[in-house]
């Protein structure tokens, strides 16, 4: 596992913030990380994960070449982010306890390298135009 990088010892932007298993919002300019997100971790929708098209899926987007290797499906988790991606940084805070059952989530924050953002944002951008794309993913609903 890389070593954990935090805001305050690096140059970092926030990009997401939320309850992990909950609701996650993104950041103004970067909604484009969680459409990515919310569509890889879709991808369950296909069916069996080892008949997925990886060729496909990732096309000529090599940024994302990880995810085929990672547990599927990629990026369920926000935090995942961090797994896969040099330039992420994921802050949990575990939740405490509720009493209400399930009343208790672990908070999230997702932070990017903030001199790599304009470029990672693009090759997310592009990789977003390109799942949208495919004719399996629209099949299946993900899209």
């Amino acid at each position: 596992m890389k070593e954990k990088n935090t805001p305050s010892e690096n140059p970092w932007t926030r990009v997401a913030f939320g309850d992990s298993g909950d609701q996650v919002f993104w950041e103004s300019g970067f909604e484009s990380l969680g459409s990515v997100q919310w569509i890889l971790s879709n991808l369950e929708l296909l069916g069996d994960p080892k008949k997925i098209d990886w060729d496909l899926v990732i096309g000529d987007h090599h940024y994302f070449d990880c995810i085929k290797d990672w547990d599927f499906p990629p990026l369920y988790h926000v935090a995942d982010f961090e797994n896969l991606f040099d330039d992420f940084s994921a802050d949990v805070t575990s939740g405490e306890e509720s009493e209400l059952p399930g009343g208790a989530f672990d908070s999230i924050e997702l932070y990017i390298r903030t001199d790599k953002a304009d470029h990672i944002v693009k090759l997310f951008q592009e990789f977003e135009s390109h799942l949208c794309s495919l004719e399996p993913l629209q099949k299946a609903g993900i899209i």
